[in-house]
């Protein structure tokens, strides 16, 4: 496969052609993971040999003669799902949306196991922004919470909360956002407390509080950045900390403001809003989502940010469009960040998968 970051993956055919057989796909995979060094997993030894040539990709380890594959300590393990249909259902979530009930039909799996994929397809998306800073010197960074849900206008008359405002009963995350086309995007969930509604009753709230925004600024953050945010009093720790903080007021109407300033000419939060349309489009989609899964669905919307992206040519060089599409870089960092992460059916509902399991496990 060709590793150039410009090389558009277009549709599922570009998999079959690229990896026509099983093997094919399992021989790409051991590259990315051992780089042509097999390594046993439980006692990190290198002299391993093929073990029995009539199951390809099957390896035992000399020292302590534990039988192995690549997929093991990663999200394709412990499953009989080809490789070949985790690539294409990577695709499918980057270029479609993981919904289950269409990825299944497209892939050829049930549901439950195309809603099983999906979620550990996510787990492996956050690995790109585990040790990620944005901003630094001369860069504008932007700072804004979002809150997806529907108006309580548009809901039945059962399902109303009656929050009087504001984002009660909704999911919330604040996003940070740097600016240009080739600018990075971390969305963290927030948490939530119990608010009395109009009528009394208890409902959860999403909130953000100024110890949380002060550890959020300092993890992902670097000193030096220019920062842009509304005038929530939450953003008033950001001159204390050492950063250039400017503000918008959306409450008199003001988006757009003229700076006298060497480090930025205009300040506003519209690259931050914009953004917040992919995460709010992700959320309509679904009938619904637990807010246990919520910072998995926003990691999916963030590599789709930070990684998949269109080129295009200017002066000679490649640059960043602003429409974006997979490409192989996209899916060679979706595969890096499979490695050392399992998600068994039980961590992700906190049951069993079947009863005869169940039954097995008494």
């Amino acid at each position: 496969m060709d590793n150039t970051s410009a090389t558009k993956i277009a549709n599922f055919e570009y998999f079959d052609e690229e990896f026509p057989t099983e093997k094919a796909a399992l021989e790409y995979w051991e590259k990315i993971k051992w780089n042509g060094h097999p390594v046993c997993p439980k006692c990190r030894s290198f002299k391993v040999s093929k073990w029995r040539d009539d199951r390809p990709g099957w390896y035992r380890c000399k020292k302590c003669r534990k039988e192995f594959t690549a997929r093991h300590d990663t999200i394709f393990a412990c499953t009989k799902i080809p490789l070949r249909t985790w690539f294409k259902a990577w695709y499918n979530m980057v270029q479609h949306g993981g919904i289950s009930m269409r990825l299944a039909e497209d892939i050829g799996v049930v549901q439950e196991t195309a809603w099983f994929m999906t979620h550990r397809i996510r787990e492996a998306m956050r690995t790109h922004k585990e040790d990620m800073m944005l901003g630094g010197p001369g860069i504008i960074l932007e700072i804004d919470e979002t809150y997806p849900g529907g108006l309580e206008r548009f809901k039945h008359c059962d399902k109303r909360l009656f929050p009087g405002g504001g984002p009660g009963g909704k999911k919330g995350g604040v996003s940070l956002v740097e600016r240009g086309d080739n600018g990075r995007r971390i969305t963290i969930k927030l948490p939530v407390k119990w608010v009395k509604n109009k009528k009394g009753k208890k409902i959860k709230t999403p909130y953000l509080s100024k110890k949380m925004a002060r550890d959020i600024v300092l993890r992902y953050i670097k000193p030096g950045t220019v920062v842009v945010t509304d005038t929530a009093e939450v953003y008033d720790i950001l001159k204390g900390l050492g950063y250039s903080h400017f503000t918008v007021n959306h409450k008199r109407h003001q988006y757009a403001k003229k700076e006298d300033s060497p480090l930025i000419k205009k300040s506003y939060t519209n690259s931050v809003e914009s953004s917040h349309k992919e995460v709010k489009t992700r959320h309509r989609n679904y009938v619904h989502y637990s807010r246990k899964h919520e910072q998995r669905y926003y990691d999916e919307t963030d590599f789709k940010w930070n990684q998949c992206r269109k080129f295009k040519e200017k002066d000679g060089t490649l640059v960043f469009a602003k429409r974006r599409s997979p490409t192989v870089k996209a899916f060679n960092d979706f595969l890096r960040g499979c490695l050392g992460k399992t998600l068994s059916y039980k961590q992700l509902t906190g049951k069993y998968r079947n009863r005869k399991k169940r039954r097995k496990a008494r």
